[in-house]
């Protein structure tokens, strides 16, 4: 069974609160434009996962285009844009496009924000996927805060014995890299 994939473009990276989501779909199945759906699916949902609107608009050409217009009264710091067509609602929903925009509220104050919405990840990419004792390791990051939007980090990587064993720091976009040789013993 063919796959569908979507790809969007909108107007803007980031939102005031009352301003409008333009947003245009285009449908593919492998390389080639999509003619399997007929009907595209968009939702914008706040961080809860309530949804907030939906919109279902026709597909002609493989493509489709609306907008939706955010409340003055939200105050929610973030809205995901979702995405999908009936048809890839009968495969994994890894497929379904998802993304994350800020929403610019002069109505929340800094205060307001959750607590969780200040806290940060940090994920670990080993070359290979694995690391071995004894060989020289380029292991790579990515910061990100709690609404997955890049953060740049700099740190040190210290042995269970408290040694400092190396330092990093983000290069571009919350990323970047550095080299590690695992020691037989060690964490």
């Amino acid at each position: 069974y063919p796959q569908e994939k979507i790809h969007v473009h909108f107007d803007k990276p980031a939102y005031n609160t009352g301003e409008t989501i333009w947003f245009k779909a285009y449908l593919y199945t492998g390389i080639a434009p999509s003619n399997i759906s007929r009907n595209f699916y968009a939702e914008i949902v706040d961080p809860s996962g309530r949804i907030l609107q939906q919109k279902i608009v026709p597909i002609f050409e493989a493509s489709a285009s609306g907008s939706f217009d955010l409340p003055a009264t939200i105050n929610s710091p973030s809205v995901v844009f979702r995405a999908y067509t009936t048809w890839m609602l009968n495969f994994d929903t890894s497929f379904i496009y998802t993304k994350t925009f800020r929403v610019l509220n002069k109505n929340v104050s800094p205060g307001s924000v959750p607590a969780a919405a200040s806290s940060s990840s940090l994920k670990i990419f080993p070359e290979g996927g694995e690391m071995v004792t004894g060989l020289e390791s380029i292991v790579a990051f990515k910061a990100a805060d709690f609404y997955n939007i890049p953060i740049d980090v700099k740190g040190v990587i210290k042995d269970n014995t408290g040694a400092q064993v190396t330092t990093f720091e983000s290069e571009h976009d919350g990323m970047g890299r550095f080299v590690l040789e695992p020691k037989a013993g060690a964490t």
